[in-house]
């Protein structure tokens, strides 16, 4: 089975733990990461932005993936939120069986 890095920008660290705890809490992921502060600029309405955003960070079976987007943008702040999945070709089997099986 695949599984999926979910990549998600949020405007601070209070909204991505809240996100993360949901979705942990739905059994949606089995895992968070969260970068508590990175330095964005984007353009958005004809400028360019700049501003401190958080990062959240998941891991969840393909089988979710779809549920996971669906979700975070019914909770999100943005219009338009950053969520960017990479399927994950190689890591340790070991960790990769987990994710599958603890969300089954």
């Amino acid at each position: 089975m695949e599984y999926y890095l979910v990549y998600i920008t949020c405007k601070n660290y209070k909204e991505a733990n809240r996100l993360g705890k949901i979705l942990l809490e739905e059994k949606l992921v089995a895992c968070i990461n969260i970068v508590k502060q990175v330095y964005s600029q984007y353009w958005w309405k004809g400028k360019i932005e700049k501003s401190k955003e958080s990062i959240l960070l998941l891991k969840c079976p393909e089988k979710n993936l779809d549920r996971v987007v669906k979700r975070v943008k019914e909770l999100h702040s943005y219009s338009l939120p950053d969520i960017s999945a990479i399927k994950i070709n190689k890591g340790l089997k070991e960790f990769i069986n987990w994710v599958n099986n603890f969300l089954s």
